[in-house]
């Protein structure tokens, strides 16, 4: 799963620039929120990688910085 950032505009009804590369999770990956605190982006988001039967390994929140 390759994360992608860019900025919306005023009434979010379209983006100002264009999507760009941030960040490729080793494991499978949904929804990611960054936080700037102290002078480093934190990007956190969530593990969604499962087996063959269904079930979910490797889950959770995760961070990246």
């Amino acid at each position: 799963m390759d994360f992608y950032c860019a900025y919306a505009n005023d009434d979010f009804t379209g983006f100002i620039n264009e999507p760009t590369f941030m960040f490729q999770a080793k494991y499978g990956a949904i929804d990611g929120d960054i936080i700037y605190k102290d002078g480093i982006y934190h990007f956190f988001y969530k593990g969604n990688t499962k087996d063959n039967e269904g079930k979910e390994y490797k889950n959770g929140i995760l961070k990246a910085t």
